[in-house]
């Protein structure tokens, strides 16, 4: 599984449509292990439609804090699940707390 978090101080940033550095992490989700990591700073033209760039790299999952609604619409239509409101944390955990079945999210949009 491949998941997107909005980043800002190395941890995840609290305005999803104000981050232009998303940390991208792949997950097995059967051994819980992340497999890849890498952080990548958007270009002006791909902050513009950024679910459709998150489509374009094969992303499954976004784990944000704040979203806004026409943004949750774009990732749902591209079958990107949301999870929104999560606390300001590393990446990593908040990736390895959702494996677990830990992560704390007010809201979700599955496909």
């Amino acid at each position: 599984m491949r998941i997107a978090i909005p980043v800002g101080h190395e941890e995840l940033c609290m305005y999803f449509g104000r981050c232009n550095r998303f940390s991208i992490i792949d997950i097995d989700l059967r051994s819980k292990h992340i497999t890849r990591k890498k952080v990548i700073d958007l270009s002006e033209n791909q902050q513009t439609d950024v679910p459709k760039y998150l489509e374009k790299i094969n992303v499954n999952m976004v784990i944000a804090n704040s979203i806004c609604h026409s943004t949750r619409q774009k990732l749902s239509e591209k079958k990107i699940c949301i999870l929104y409101g999560a606390q300001t944390k590393k990446p990593e955990t908040l990736v390895t707390e959702y494996a677990y079945g830990n992560l704390y999210a007010r809201n979700h949009y599955l496909k």
